[in-house]
């Protein structure tokens, strides 16, 4: 890298140019804590996705485009790779149809810092959308305190953190491994349990709502047809694991 950032902003996209991936790159764009890269890496879209982002790139250079090597390169993966290759101290993590408000990064950055934890998770707008993708139909704030027994008893099916609500100690994140590469969901659920357990429940919980997520019928399908066979073999990272 030219210059050395304190944190980098991974987003993972694939034909979301039309609406979402413009929407989400505009919020990461109006971040009060100016001093960070986002990378972008773009699963081989077929829409216009890559000039949206290369424009946004001219324009301000703080945002970085990468081609995924192959097709449904999935978002752990991309992850994981930017992960090891830009090297700040703190990353976020945000899929390309969520958005992080424009105090997130601040906000989440002060408090990783003071609270001296290797990774701290804030709150959500969660919103439900149409099959059109045009109306809410339903809306509710996602997020509660954090506690490692009832996180890892009686959330897996109610998971209260998404990978957009975290920041990581980089470091941190990849001594554990980062996200499972192999699996189908719960890679956040994952990851934070793993974290907590190898470094003794440094676990922060910032109560502020700091990102939108944005649920679709399609996706929230298939979620449900997978989940059951994918929680089983949560912690495991054998592909094998995870023919559903």
């Amino acid at each position: 890298m030219a210059k050395e950032n304190k944190i980098a902003i991974f987003i993972s996209t694939y034909n979301q140019g039309q609406f979402l991936l413009p929407n989400c790159l505009w919020f990461i764009a109006q971040q009060t804590y100016k001093d960070f890269i986002c990378v972008v890496g773009d699963d081989q879209s077929s829409d216009n996705t890559k000039e949206v982002v290369e424009n946004i790139c001219k324009q301000d250079k703080r945002f970085i485009y990468h081609l995924t090597p192959k097709k449904y390169f999935r978002n752990a993966l991309f992850y994981n790779w930017a992960a090891k290759e830009y090297k700040t101290k703190y990353i976020i993590t945000c899929d390309g149809d969520n958005y992080l408000y424009e105090d997130c990064v601040a906000a989440r950055l002060e408090a990783i810092e003071i609270g001296g934890d290797v990774a701290v998770y804030s709150y959500s707008d969660v919103l439900f959308w149409d099959e059109k993708r045009e109306k809410i139909i339903s809306q509710y704030v996602r997020g509660r305190q954090w506690n490692l027994n009832d996180y890892v008893y009686y959330t897996s099916f109610n998971n209260y953190i998404d990978m957009c609500d975290i920041i990581f100690d980089r470091k941190a994140y990849l001594d554990v491994g980062g996200y499972f590469e192999s699996g189908i969901g719960f890679q956040d659920y994952s990851i934070m349990i793993r974290l907590a357990m190898k470094y003794s429940n440094r676990i922060g919980c910032l109560p502020k709502i700091l990102t939108q997520y944005n649920s679709f019928t399609d996706g929230q399908c298939r979620a449900v047809d997978s989940s059951e066979e994918a929680h089983k073999n949560c912690f495991s990272d054998d592909p094998k694991d995870w023919q559903l």
